[in-house]
């Protein structure tokens, strides 16, 4: 069962609200952000052994498995759908008691269902 920590579903939430805003913004000296400053995302990824996942955001977020060079698109959301799972995961990981969240558990508290691709 696929389980972590708060800091590790953390990591998670914030893959999905930079990938669904399409911005990570600067901060001023005060830690404020800062609206006219910001690195437009456009490309995440995420390696694992010989294969990486690309998401890239274009319109909708593309879903691609990357190996041996050879590039295939595996799946696509909306990037509403996406913007949606990550303000539900922020309230579930300010709800969750203690550190430890196992995945089940979290899919439970989100409601996510098959509608869209299944991350």
């Amino acid at each position: 069962m696929l389980k972590g920590n708060k800091g590790d579903w953390s990591e998670l939430y914030v893959f999905a609200k930079l990938l669904s805003e399409g911005k990570l913004f600067q901060s001023d000296i005060n830690l404020n952000r800062d609206v006219n400053n910001y690195y437009e995302v456009v490309k995440a990824y995420r390696e694992e052994g010989k294969s990486s996942l690309e998401f890239e955001r274009n319109g909708k977020i593309l879903l691609y498995s990357v190996s041996g060079g050879t590039r295939n698109l595996i799946g696509d959301f909306s990037i509403d759908y996406l913007k949606e799972i990550s303000e539900k995961y922020l309230q579930v990981l300010s709800m969750v008691q203690g550190n430890v969240l196992k995945y089940q558990q979290l899919r439970t508290l989100l409601k996510i269902q098959n509608s869209e691709t299944d991350c």
